[in-house]
């Protein structure tokens, strides 16, 4: 995977959430990856076309980037039957297809159209399905962290993202091996302010000749960053500054942070998931005139 300060895919239907300060791909170095590595890799599509990738969190729900789905949450017309979960597939497009019930992200999101000093602040999502998956060696959730951890922790990322910068998605399933870094040194690489919320990794240097880096690009928008034993959620892909192939560190939402939000959305939203909450979120027409009546 390599990361362009591109979000999402570059798709450029109605919905999609382009991001122009966000890296991610993982690049040529990051090698071909079989979904029962990462059973809880899933990617989120728009009207049939690929727009993030995500994680299982439950058999329920799925953890996602703000800045993936702010724009279908903010559209007061807007319908949510034409996003799609699919798992179970190292494929792109391939898989169980779910229908999406409720989508929210965190109310202290600010999208990079706004002028802000911080970097993709906030770009945490849950989306809660309709129906319950299917379980399999396939398809099975990710638990979320207990703790923090340090400074270089070996992790890996995984998407379905560009190989090349503002290049076609991967047609399969790709992982990338690397480290985490220090705030203060994540902090010293980029031009925006890195928020303690925030978790960055490190991009190593894959091509001496033509001064290219590996890490995430388009399309890896949402997706997991996880401990190396692949038992724990640790961030989620954001972005990152300069070109897919750049030197600057990735940066994720640091999900121990922001446990408090998805705990909200996977209990008490789950039972409730037409009410509003101090959260910005969407809900299904169905369950929506259901409610109404």
């Amino acid at each position: 995977m390599k990361v362009s300060f591109i979000a999402c895919f570059f798709f450029l239907f109605s919905y999609t959430a382009l991001s122009t300060g966000a890296k991610v791909r993982i690049t040529p170095d990051g090698s071909e990856a079989e979904i029962e590595e990462f059973p809880y890799q899933i990617l989120i599509t728009l009207q049939g076309n690929p727009l993030c990738g995500g994680s299982l969190i439950s058999d329920l729900h799925v953890l996602t980037a703000a800045h993936c789905v702010y724009k279908i949450v903010a559209d007061p017309y807007g319908d949510i039957g034409d996003v799609k979960i699919l798992v179970g597939s190292k494929y792109l497009g391939g898989g169980q297809s779910y229908n999406v019930r409720r989508i929210s992200h965190h109310k202290d999101y600010i999208d990079e159209t706004i002028d802000t000093p911080y970097f993709i602040p906030n770009d945490v999502a849950v989306i809660q399905l309709e129906s319950r998956v299917t379980l399999s060696p396939q398809v099975q959730p990710i638990s979320l962290p207990s703790g923090e951890i340090d400074a270089s922790t070996p992790v890996v990322v995984t998407g379905y993202g560009s190989t090349v910068y503002a290049g076609q998605p991967s047609m399969v399933l790709r992982k990338l091996y690397t480290y985490t870094i220090s705030l203060d040194e994540c902090r010293a690489q980029h031009p925006k302010i890195i928020l303690d919320s925030s978790i960055c990794t490190d991009r190593f240097k894959y091509d001496e000749l033509y001064q290219t880096y590996g890490g995430t690009c388009s399309g890896d928008s949402g997706g997991p960053l996880v401990d190396i034993n692949k038992k724990m959620i640790i961030g989620v892909v954001s972005g990152g500054y300069g070109g897919c192939d750049s030197p600057y560190a990735n940066v994720f939402a640091r999900v121990s942070h922001f446990l408090p939000y998805i705990y909200s959305e996977t209990s008490y939203y789950t039972l409730h998931p037409y009410e509003p909450s101090e959260h910005p979120s969407i809900t299904n027409i169905f369950y929506r005139y259901v409610n109404e009546k």
